[in-house]
């Protein structure tokens, strides 16, 4: 097993036993069992078992950024550009299942760098997806609504299915990611609510 193959064999096993047992109650013990790697090996490759958790993280959002920017050049819409983004981020969270629901629930004990640089690659993110948002609300007329509001709530979307959504479950990916999109249309193509609570909505008049 060659050096990248052997980390990456680390990283795996250790997000599933991240996802079983939590970050919290998963020993570095745990992990050389899990891994078959003795314990003064797993220290030669990773500091402490925040570097692992770190490791993994700064991983899978590597996955996530990886080639975006250029592929959504080759996308003549931004209709296209985030119908490929929510298809791309299902297939990586289906293909990296543990890795991603570490970032959703583990995250929090990164501390100082490590944290930062997390939190830096999941901007660069959210502000690759704002973009390509911002110019679909241009194109579809929803200009009322704030960006940032179409970006979180794009979030919300694809980020909550790490709360319930098992790839061998009765909705196959394919299902999932098609009615996601017809979802995020309907609402950005679909027509401003005239009352909310029986009162007009008077703002943007």
């Amino acid at each position: 097993m060659g050096f990248d193959e052997k980390i990456n064999h680390i990283c795996q096993t250790t997000s599933q036993l991240f996802h079983q047992k939590g970050f919290a109650n998963t020993t570095m013990r745990d992990i050389s069992k899990a891994t078959g790697m003795s314990l003064g090996g797993l220290y030669h490759y990773f500091e402490n078992k925040e570097d692992l958790l770190f490791k993994i993280l700064k991983g899978y959002m590597h996955l996530t950024l990886s080639h975006l920017e250029e592929e959504l050049t080759l996308l003549s819409s931004p209709r296209e550009q985030i119908a490929y983004i929510l298809r791309r981020h299902i297939h990586l969270y289906v293909s990296h299942y543990y890795e991603a629901k570490c970032l959703l629930h583990e995250r929090e004990y990164l501390r100082g760098r490590r944290l930062a640089v997390i939190k830096k690659q999941e901007r660069q993110y959210f502000e690759i997806c704002r973009g390509v948002i911002d110019r679909l609300s241009r194109e579809a007329g929803s200009r009322w609504i704030h960006p940032n509001v179409l970006t979180f709530s794009f979030f919300a979307l694809v980020n909550w299915i790490y709360q319930w959504y098992d790839p061998e479950g009765p909705v196959s990916p394919d299902t999932l990611i098609w009615q996601l999109t017809t979802f995020l249309f309907q609402g950005i193509y679909g027509e401003k609510m005239k009352t909310i609570r029986g009162e007009r909505d008077e703002s943007h008049r």
